[in-house]
């Protein structure tokens, strides 16, 4: 069915068509790509050549099927013999006759687009493909050759049957013999136990049965295939249908086989870089891991960061790489390669803008040192301890166990408080505020202050406390007490204890926290109603304030009487 393929597949466009019985002029073959392939000629489903280029008003698909006509007629001809087909050279060109009628004509430029030689060898070729081709198509339509095609179709049935009845019993056995293992493995089961031995055997055993149905249905599929490709093949009438569906299944393959063989060369290229980038990613992860377990030191390296470092550097190896190996990816020249990768790239960057934006942040926040792993923080309105940092985002545990994970994008745009950052060091500077009357000593005060911050669990003694008067109010002082601690992430808990030393070691001074006020009383009538509007002889009358004695109490009840004026009463704040 091939014998001839490879021959004309090298002898494409050799023939002109009958209808132009002249050699065609210079300028008029468009020259195309050697590796282009055209439009395929056939005689029986074979493929004897391929038509690359036009001939005057016919395109090359025109002129293939002009050609295709003209070989059926040639092959069907009654009279047909091989002495009848001539060459003959006119020129630098070569004219292919047939009875005596000019068939077609091989130029000079189409003799030399195949190779060395001149047209009358090219011309030559293409006859001896012509006449073998046109020899097996009058051979296939004989008597002898039916009769020959209808005792084999017989065979290739009986065949077929043979062989589904083997693979029937060939899956019956198969099937007995897994049923045979998962009965002896529950034999040696305990009762009521279960053990991992035997589940492992049932669950091998369940697999055993699945590969044995999945291969039985790929061996009936692939028999019934080669059954009906066989049938087809033997007859001339349904042959063309067995070729085109052959090509249809391995013409892919043989492309796919075509192309990896032509382009070796770039694909131990790529194996090599691939190689040789993956070692390299090996190297620096052990690297940087030991740095982060602080095994070894690297200059400008901290642990905190050093696996995300690891993270950033992989991401720009592998884009390198890719840049690298993408002129030697196979068709990554063809438009299609191009198109795809266009598109791709409109839709990473419709759809990357907020990660490129995160991705930024990320680094940004690791390398300035802005926080670190279990860092208290407030970003925005999120106060809690910093769980993890990666490239794309921000973890943070609040007080109250709740897990917030922030874009980096969106921390970069806001604020960010470290309360741990120089605690570790330094300390922490604490802040509480209290309001008290003008009768408590201020001095009192600060040491009152002073004693309840040395009292509380992990403030610092150096440096030591201190209090300050923030303000000097109406009715009251504000106090305020600074005082250091180097657990930032305890800080919620610190200012609990912390008010509370404060209550105990007011009330054991006996100064009383509060925010006194006063209050005034007056008759009002003079200033808010006009002088018209009150009687003449309008006076203001004296206010009663009287206190009631406790229920049960033996204290005389007492009034007093004053004009309207000032009285204190003190008010808790």
């Amino acid at each position: 069915m091939s014998a001839g393929v490879p021959v004309l597949v090298l002898l494409a466009s050799a023939l002109a068509a009958p209808a132009f019985c002249q050699q065609p002029p210079t300028g008029q073959v468009a020259p195309t790509a050697p590796s282009a392939r055209g439009v395929p000629v056939k005689l029986d489903g074979e493929v004897l050549l391929y038509v690359r280029q036009g001939f005057r008003a016919l395109s090359p698909a025109e002129r293939a099927e002009f050609i295709e006509r003209r070989l059926v007629r040639m092959a069907e001809d009654p009279f047909y013999s091989t002495d009848q087909i001539s060459v003959s050279e006119k020129g630098t060109a070569a004219e292919i006759y047939y009875r005596g009628t000019l068939v077609g004509v091989v130029s000079a430029e189409e003799a030399a687009q195949m190779g060395p030689g001149s047209a009358a060898d090219v011309a030559t070729e293409v006859v001896r493909t012509i006449t073998q081709s046109i020899e097996r198509y009058r051979e296939r339509r004989q008597p002898a050759a039916a009769r020959r095609a209808v005792v084999l179709g017989v065979v290739a049935t009986l065949l077929l049957v043979g062989l589904f009845v083997g693979l029937q019993r060939l899956d019956r056995r198969l099937r007995r013999l897994v049923a045979r293992v998962q009965a002896a493995s529950q034999i040696a089961r305990a009762p009521g136990a279960m053990t991992k031995v035997v589940r492992v055997l049932d669950r091998t055993a369940s697999l055993q049965l699945r590969a044995v149905r999945f291969f039985r249905i790929v061996l009936t599929v692939v028999l019934v295939a080669a059954y009906l490709l066989t049938i087809f093949d033997l007859f001339p009438l349904t042959r063309s249908y067995v070729i085109s569906i052959v090509e249809y299944l391995f013409d892919p393959v043989r492309v796919i086989f075509a192309d990896i063989w032509n382009n070796i060369g770039n694909f131990i290229f790529i194996i090599v870089i691939s190689v040789l980038v993956r070692y390299l990613m090996k190297g620096l992860r052990l690297l940087l891991s030991e740095a982060a377990a602080g095994t070894i030191t690297l200059p400008g390296v901290q642990a905190d960061w050093a696996m995300l470092l690891y993270k950033a550097l992989r991401i720009v190896v592998l884009a390198t790489t890719l840049v690298v190996v993408y002129p030697y990816i196979p068709g990554s020249n063809t438009e299609a390669f191009k198109g795809i990768g266009l598109f791709a790239g409109a839709l990473f960057t419709l759809g990357a803008s907020g990660m490129a934006g995160n991705l930024i942040g990320g680094l940004v926040l690791t390398f300035s040192g802005t926080f670190r792993i279990g860092d208290w923080v407030k970003i925005g309105e999120v106060t809690g301890d910093v769980l993890e940092t990666t490239l794309m985002m921000t973890r943070i545990r609040t007080i109250k166990n709740e897990i917030v994970t922030l874009p980096n994008s969106a921390i970069m745009t806001g604020h960010v408080i470290n309360y741990s950052a120089k605690a570790r060091m330094e300390g922490l500077l604490l802040t509480t505020e209290v309001t008290i009357g003008y009768d408590a000593p201020w001095r009192t005060v600060h040491a009152l202050l002073v004693e309840a911050a040395l009292r509380t669990r992990n403030i610092l003694a150096e440096p030591a406390p201190f209090a300050l008067q923030k303000s000097l109010n109406d009715f009251n002082v504000t106090y305020v007490l600074y005082a250091y601690t180097r657990d930032a992430n305890a800080m919620v808990f610190t200012y609990g204890e912390l008010h509370q030393n404060i209550q105990d070691t007011f009330n054991e001074g006996g100064v009383e926290i509060l925010s006194p006020a006063y209050s005034y009383l007056r008759d009002g009538n003079t200033t808010t109603i006009p002088a018209s509007y009150r009687p003449e002889d309008y006076k203001p009358e004296p206010f009663r304030v009287q206190v009631d004695r406790p229920r049960g109490s033996t204290m005389p009840r007492r009034e007093t009487g004053s004009h309207a004026g000032p009285t204190g009463g003190a008010a808790g704040g």
